[in-house]
């Protein structure tokens, strides 16, 4: 019966994501909708795109987005050709049980997708404050020099990759889990991989422009020649904020020159 299915449906969906929701109950709504009254299946149509909706709302590929608005609106015509006449209800069957295999196939991916990036997300979490560590290393370590030394362009470059793994892991957190799943993580290895360049190359652009005197010192602007604590902690600011903002520009970039010539 439609109750016994629309309970066995709920109890699967409530295991949780690792167990591919959607994807485990697709055969049983299949089922469902062979025998859904006109009125549940407008319903259950309405639900299906309002899932798609969700997952299409954060996915970057703007050819998906654009099929998902075609797609919407020939669903939504069945919709409304089944308002005026429930003769053609088969129609509005035949487009749910093929919405429901989309949405099925995306859920997936999405839960995949969340395995994948909850791993990486942890090795870039703690990958940051190991760059930091070792950026700072050489002021905070015993050595015979009591007075410690200045940081170099090593320090800075390592301090530039924290700050780009930074955004690159803000970046992932709020990306769409479906594209992790669907590209097995590939691409978002590939964005921590370039983080880390572009983190390496403007901590080391920006400390040979404060060291060849394009910028002068300030109370915001530190010596790179001093071990003052004050300049330390600017210095870690300043390259730290560098390859964060760095990373976002240059993502931004590309993302803009994709899509004008899309």
């Amino acid at each position: 019966s439609i109750v016994a299915l629309q309970s066995l449906i709920c109890k699967r969906r409530k295991e949780g994501p690792s167990t591919w929701t959607e994807y485990r109950v697709f055969t049983v709504e299949q089922a469902m909708v062979k025998v859904l009254p006109v009125k549940d299946l407008i319903s259950r149509t309405h639900a299906g795109l309002d899932d798609l909706k969700e997952y299409n709302e954060r996915r970057s590929d703007i050819e998906e987005k654009r099929y998902f608005e075609d797609q919407a609106e020939r669903i939504n015509q069945a919709i409304d050709e089944v308002e005026k006449s429930e003769e053609t209800k088969d129609n509005l069957r035949a487009e749910l049980r093929m919405l429901l295999e989309i949405v099925a196939y995306y859920d997936k991916n999405w839960a995949i997708g969340s395995e994948i990036l909850r791993e990486l997300l942890i090795a870039i979490a703690f990958t940051v404050p190991i760059f930091l560590f070792i950026g700072i290393a050489p002021t905070v370590l015993p050595s015979q020099d009591s007075s410690g030394s200045a940081l170099g362009f090593v320090n800075w470059a390592f301090f530039g990759v924290a700050g780009s793994l930074t955004a690159v892991l803000r970046k992932l957190y709020l990306g769409s889990k479906v594209e992790v799943g669907l590209t097995e993580g590939k691409n978002e290895l590939y964005q921590a991989l370039k983080g880390a360049i572009l983190g390496l190359v403007s901590g080391v652009m920006v400390y040979a422009m404060l060291k060849g005197g394009f910028v002068e010192n300030g109370k915001i602007v530190p010596d790179v020649y001093s071990n003052d604590p004050k300049d330390i902690g600017l210095s870690i600011f300043w390259a730290f904020i560098t390859g964060f903002m760095f990373e976002n520009f240059f993502d931004k970039a590309v993302r803009e020159h994709s899509q004008s010539n899309g």
